[in-house]
């Protein structure tokens, strides 16, 4: 609740001078009198240096006018409007305790438009970032706020080495890798998933996440991987969409091809105990692809702990297949795998 009256409400920080401090560009009614006092005392705006009340007196009136706008300070107190008749108009942030002049206005207040920044993964350029193999950092996702580690591979791509978990949300073209609206349900359960190859099993959108075990991320079947572009009648090579961020891609399956070659590999499914027990580590270690192994569902969860794996953007040669990355203590490691595409698998986003 504000003072102002029905209709009226108090200016946000940037709508008096910034939302920035003392020192920060200005803005709104500041900008609008080029930063001129004398002109922001004449009409029509008829400021007035009317002091303020501290410690239980008025103090400065005649030399510093002070008015609150209604943006909240970045830890506390409030941004408001410092005039003065030495050192013009300026953005300050105070603790809410001192009595400020108020002005109000009309309008709806503007909805605030956050910028990008440089830790998010929307925002970031892999062209010139990341510049040396193994090279690391942490961005967030702006669609949950969800922090995930990327690194440049031996591959020299840049990878998201952790599971995506994102469930539950509508993403945009605006912040992910889609041409249109598409809606993520909920967690489904780790049981009950589709295991028939129907119409209506493979073309569901189906999430599973356990909070309690979130480094492992989320499993997602390929219809909800691919955000809906990869259906059971995908014909093209590659689905076209993904649910990875914006400026992030699902890997094809020559991505993780090359991935295996560039730590030595074949690009070939092993399936001996000798090479699975070579090539495991340079997946799963920390200081390599960090591929965690958090099972699968194919009707029920499966292999937490023991197995893993991760879809590609690449439609099968079979009917209702599509390509994944496969770690299996059966000894297996098969960067090019063909599964059911209502099987639960995690996503790995690669950067653009």
């Amino acid at each position: 609740m504000v003072v102002c009256p029905k209709g009226w409400r108090l200016p946000t920080g940037d709508e008096l001078v910034s939302e920035g401090g003392w020192n920060s560009s200005t803005t709104g009614i500041a900008k609008a009198v080029d930063n001129n006092i004398g002109t922001l005392q004449g009409a029509p705006w008829s400021f007035v240096l009317g002091g303020r009340y501290d410690e239980n007196s008025f103090a400065t009136a005649g030399d510093y006018g002070y008015y609150w706008s209604s943006t909240k300070g970045p830890s506390v107190g409030a941004y408001s409007m410092t005039m003065h008749t030495t050192n013009g108009i300026r953005s300050n942030i105070r603790d809410g305790k001192s009595g400020y002049s108020v002005r109000c206005i009309t309008g709806e207040e503007p909805t605030p438009t956050p910028e990008p920044t440089a830790n998010t993964m929307q925002s970031f350029d892999a062209s010139t970032s990341l510049p040396n193999i193994g090279d690391s950092t942490t961005l967030t996702d702006t669609r949950d706020d969800s922090s995930y580690v990327v690194k440049r591979l031996a591959d020299n791509k840049v990878w998201m080495v952790q599971n995506l978990k994102l469930i539950n949300k509508t993403i945009t073209p605006d912040d992910s890798d889609v041409s249109s609206n598409f809606a993520l349900t909920a967690s489904a359960g780790s049981s009950g998933w589709c295991v028939t190859g129907t119409a209506d099993c493979y073309n569901q959108t189906l999430t599973y996440y356990d909070s309690s075990r979130s480094s492992h991320g989320a499993l997602y079947n390929w219809y909800t991987a691919t955000a809906g572009t990869g259906a059971s009648t995908a014909t093209s090579s590659q689905a076209s969409g993904s649910i990875c961020p914006k400026g992030w891609r699902l890997p094809a399956k020559e991505d993780f091809v090359a991935l295996d070659q560039a730590w030595g590999g074949t690009g070939e499914g092993r399936e001996s105990a000798n090479t699975y027990n070579t090539f495991i580590g340079a997946y799963t270690t920390g200081n390599n692809g960090g591929f965690t192994l958090s099972g699968y569902i194919k009707g029920s969860l499966e292999g937490v702990g023991t197995d893993g794996s991760w879809w590609t953007s690449t439609t099968g040669s079979l009917a209702g297949r599509a390509y994944s990355l496969n770690l299996s203590p059966n000894n297996m490691v098969a960067p090019n795998s063909l599964d059911y595409r209502f099987y639960g698998y995690a996503v790995r986003c690669i950067a653009k």
